[in-house]
């Protein structure tokens, strides 16, 4: 278990994927204390906090959070919520819960460089740090963000844009963070990201740590080390849970038989394969698939 006091010096890049029906990533998340380490991502988020209390980290701000906290966090500064010592003692009434949206502007296509969209895209250009939303603006945005749940993929992205409209005209924003961020590394972002563009094209296919070295351009010692420095865990360990994650959707949505979908995913070896989805989702494939069984 993560301390809940301890904030590493380095932030590690967050990627959160998109299904094939997504543009933006839209999140419930539901822990026991909220596990993220100091990290950042190149994506805009807008979270809000629906329960546990505690500090969080934003760049150089350290403040209180509470239910109810609504923030917008800029592109590509560190940030972490790290809940009150209270919520690490396994006590089930407690619990650390909050909504989650990262998005960019290729999340709108060319809809951003449309005349309706001028005051959502001057917006997003000009609010590079982040700030607390507050007054009749975080009740709107709230509401709007817990009804997004319920919503199918076009309405969805719709409430994103009436959330950033909201924004564009509001004045109830307090910037939280003033100077330069220190410890993002455009380069390294970069090479991150083409790894995991690399591996949602190739996931199906065998994948070798000398290939993915080569494609950054790093010998596989270092690039091992830089990769677990930044993600918290393996490039291995990533590409397990990558395919697990897929493997799940086509047992779900699928009838396709479990041994074609397990080498689909990239797992040459059904026992393989079974070992790790039990693992990651506590049931067998085939029991995920009877019962319905989806972890988020």
């Amino acid at each position: 278990m993560e301390n809940s006091k301890t904030i590493s010096a380095v932030p590690a890049l967050e990627h959160l994927t998109k299904t094939e029906n997504e543009s933006f990533v839209y999140r419930n998340f539901e822990y026991d204390f909220f596990p993220t380490p100091w990290h950042y991502h190149p994506e805009f988020e807008i979270v809000l906090v629906t329960s546990s209390t505690g500090k969080r980290h934003i760049g150089n701000h350290v403040g209180d959070f509470g239910p109810g906290n609504l923030c917008f966090i800029g592109c590509n500064i560190p940030h972490t919520y790290k809940s009150d010592e209270k919520y690490y003692h396994k006590k089930k009434q407690l619990k650390a819960k909050s909504i989650v949206i990262h998005f960019s502007l290729d999340t709108f296509g060319d809809s951003i460089y449309l005349p309706e969209f001028k005051p959502i895209l001057s917006f997003l250009k000009n609010y590079k740090r982040a700030f607390d939303i507050t007054g009749i603006e975080q009740e709107k945005i709230s509401d709007i963000m817990r009804k997004m749940q319920y919503y199918k993929p076009l309405k969805r992205w719709y409430a994103l844009v009436q959330i950033l409209e909201i924004l564009s005209m509001s004045d109830n924003l307090n910037n939280i963070v003033q100077d330069e961020i220190e410890g993002f590394n455009p380069l390294e972002s970069m090479r991150l990201l083409k790894v995991f563009e690399f591996v949602k094209d190739n996931y199906h296919r065998s994948i070798k740590i000398a290939s993915i070295s080569a494609l950054v351009h790093m010998t596989e010692t270092s690039f091992s080390r830089f990769f677990i420095q930044r993600t918290r865990r393996s490039f291995t360990d990533y590409l397990v849970e990558y395919r697990l994650s897929k493997a799940q959707k086509l047992i779900l949505e699928t009838e396709e038989n479990i041994e074609n979908i397990a080498m689909r995913t990239g797992f040459n070896n059904l026992s393989n394969f079974n070992r790790h989805f039990k693992k990651k989702f506590g049931v067998t494939p085939r029991n995920c698939r009877t019962a319905k069984f989806k972890i988020n």
